[in-house]
């Protein structure tokens, strides 16, 4: 069963400016499957996601589209 989770990264803007961002990962039986980071700023809102694909078993192949829909809403 795939699971999905938060992942909490550093990154830096085209003007230089660090700033951390939160992402999500799918995982399978210990193995990455798919990533999209840089989807918010805020832990809840990126974890309040997490928690919908893993209620609603979203398939990895989907993960993008969802993510691309979260940040278009934020």
């Amino acid at each position: 069963m795939v699971s999905y989770k938060v992942i909490k990264e550093r990154l830096e803007s085209e003007k230089g400016v660090v700033y951390t961002a939160y992402g999500i990962k799918a995982v399978k039986n210990g193995s990455e499957l798919c990533r999209v980071s840089d989807i918010g700023c805020t832990y809840i809102a990126v974890k309040k996601l997490c928690i919908r694909c893993n209620r609603l078993k979203l398939s990895p192949v989907h993960l993008r589209d969802v993510a691309e829909d979260f940040i278009a809403k934020v």
